[in-house]
This record gives structure tokens, C-alpha cells and sequence, in this order.
């Protein structure tokens, strides 16, 4: 049986998922993509940006990810925080991640504070930069 290799979209989400410092604020609400409707606060929601490969002389050997962990609250502190925490579980990871994905790297690219007046939250996205091997 050939076991397919688990998207990058989902190792970094259950990276973040296993993340104490995640877990202690947030818990099980850790979403893809989307809120749900009503959503308790902290929260976090995880969308892949995009997943290109790079060459090298032998083929297709690793693949740059860049994933937005949208780390949302009802305070700037706590947004904030929570962006802090996701910043730890990913700045400078290399090893398996989530106990599947070789990484080779990660960094923060992208990070902002952002407020949304129509709902009354506030949303920092942060994007991680993931470098990891791709199996043949």
C-alpha cells in the first residue's frame, strides 16, 4: 500500500494543534480556511498561500510553502499573543514536523494587526515560510 505524503497545509496545522502555547489559548479551535458561525475567541484559522518546488540537478527534491495562521480575538493583547505563540511554534523549526514532514526550515514572513469593525475583532495574520523535503 502506498501512503500518500500529508499536505504541507496539514502538518502545520496539526504542528500548531500540538503547540502548548497554542493549545493553552485556543484549545481545539483551530480552524482551516474559516471561522465558524459565532465563534469563541481566541481562535485561529490556518489557509495554505501557496506551495512551489524547486529543483535542484536531481529533480524535484523540496517545496517552499507559505502558510497564514490568522490568529484572531477580541483584544489587541490577546490577538497579539496568540500571533506570538504561533510565531514560537514556527520561527527556525526544522525536523519532523507533526511527526511526518521533513522541514529543512521555517520563518515568519508576513505578520500585521489588523482590526475588523463590522464583527468587533481583532486578526493578526502571520505567514510562515516552511522549506521542506519532498518524497519521491
Amino acid at each position: 500500500m502506498n501512503r500518500q505524503q500529508p499536505t504541507v497545509r496539514q502538518a502545520a496545522f496539526a504542528h500548531a494543534a500540538e503547540h502548548p502555547g497554542i493549545q493553552a489559548l485556543v484549545g481545539d479551535r483551530i480552524y482551516h480556511i474559516n471561522l465558524p458561525q459565532n465563534p469563541v475567541y481566541p481562535a485561529v484559522t490556518v489557509r495554505l498561500i501557496s506551495d512551489v518546488g524547486e529543483r535542484d540537478l536531481s529533480g524535484l527534491a523540496r517545496s517552499r510553502a507559505r502558510v497564514e495562521f490568522s490568529c484572531w480575538d477580541k483584544s489587541p493583547k490577546g490577538a497579539e499573543k496568540l500571533a506570538l505563540e504561533v510565531q514560537a511554534a514556527f520561527q527556525d523549526y526544522t525536523g519532523l514536523m507533526a511527526g511526518v514532514l521533513q522541514v529543512l526550515d521555517c520563518d515568519i514572513v508576513s505578520y500585521e494587526s489588523l482590526y475588523d469593525a463590522e464583527i468587533d475583532v481583532y486578526q493578526v495574520p502571520a505567514d510562515v515560510q516552511i522549506r521542506y523535503r519532498v518524497e519521491g
